[in-house]
């Protein structure tokens, strides 16, 4: 790390050297180079030390130096010279590192300024992403647990009703601020279209649309589902975790579908995929800040399934190194059937 006394001591270096290098020039044009007028460069080394210690010690060796060299006046006139030329040098770098200073603290403040506004319009972008009640249904119970590692997290998750179901969505984005918020608002959004195409048309069309914003440096992993009372699922994936089922008998099983992430290429397909969850039955979806827990062995997604609330206790006390979301959906009953009326 830089510190102010390496920089002291590296500024009183590059002086000498300059004071050096014009001695040695000074030297060379008045002078041969005999034995006896190589005086002026014999007293270099005393003009540096008379130029970082003091005056009296670089005089005092400058006088036994033209006593040896048999000339003393043109050394004293070279240290008085050089002592002058160094403090005027150090005084000129004294206040221009001042002033590299000041500005580099005006620099630091308004850059601090610019990204706390920044972190706060993404934080009220965020949080008005998220429902404040998750929808239930005589079929379905859900279940979230989200928590982010900073104020503004990357993660997102929507439960929306439709007549006869509902909408589930999760999603990961890449970066963090303003942007990221507004592309999960722009996911957000998607989910209240048709219900009468496929998750995977509904996937495909919010990626045409989002991967123009996206650029290079910005991308979003999506889990999308359809979960209907008579115990249907249909579902797409854009590059997010599997899902993980779990039988009522207590099999479990990871359920995969192919896809690139949103924001890569624009005409990339999506493929649909379908199950059918009997009373019992439950689906965990996730975000990959749930997946490193599952690697490091600090959680398991066996307690998720089975007891919820203390998964979520574990989660929250755990080491984490990423936003951490999971959204847990059972099947809880068969929707009686109703007899048509006489």
């Amino acid at each position: 790390m830089v510190t102010l006394e390496r920089i002291s001591v590296g500024r009183r270096a590059v002086v000498i050297g300059l004071c050096v290098l014009l001695l040695i020039a000074i030297a060379a044009g008045d002078y041969t180079l005999s034995v006896i007028q190589l005086s002026p460069l014999a007293a270099i080394p005393i003009l540096i030390i008379a130029a970082v210690t003091n005056m009296r010690v670089g005089l005092i060796f400058a006088l036994l130096s033209g006593v040896l060299f048999a000339d003393i006046e043109r050394v004293l006139g070279f240290a008085r010279h050089a002592d002058v030329l160094v403090n005027g040098a150090i005084l000129a770098i004294d206040y221009s590192l001042s002033v590299v200073l000041v500005l580099l603290a005006r620099d630091s403040a308004a850059n601090a300024a610019r990204m706390a506004a920044e972190i706060h319009d993404a934080k009220v972008i965020h949080d008005h992403l998220f429902v404040e009640q998750i929808p239930q249904s005589r079929s379905w119970h859900v279940n979230v647990v989200h928590v982010p590692l900073r104020e503004v997290g990357g993660d997102f998750y929507e439960v929306t009703a439709f007549d006869g179901g509902f909408h589930v969505m999760v999603a990961d984005v890449s970066g963090k601020g303003v942007r990221a918020a507004m592309l999960l608002s722009a996911i957000k959004a998607s989910l209240h279209g048709d219900t009468n195409v496929s998750p995977s048309t509904t996937m495909f069309d919010l990626n045409q649309r989002l991967t123009p914003i996206c650029g290079t440096d910005l991308f979003c992993s999506a889990w999308y589902g359809r979960f209907f009372d008579d115990g249907h699922v249909r579902f797409t994936s854009a590059g997010h975790e599997p899902a993980l089922l779990r039988r009522q008998d207590g099999s479990v099983a990871l359920v995969r579908v192919e896809g690139l992430p949103l924001g890569i290429a624009a005409q990339s397909p999506f493929k649909d995929g379908e199950l059918r969850l009997e009373p019992g039955d439950s689906l965990l979806l996730y975000s990959d800040g749930l997946t490193e827990l599952i690697t490091d062995g600090q959680i398991s997604t066996e307690l998720a399934v089975t007891d919820f609330a203390a998964f979520e206790r574990a989660l929250r006390a755990a080491q984490r190194r990423d936003d951490v979301l999971a959204v847990l959906v059972s099947r809880t009953a068969t929707v009686p059937q109703l007899t048509p009326a006489p």
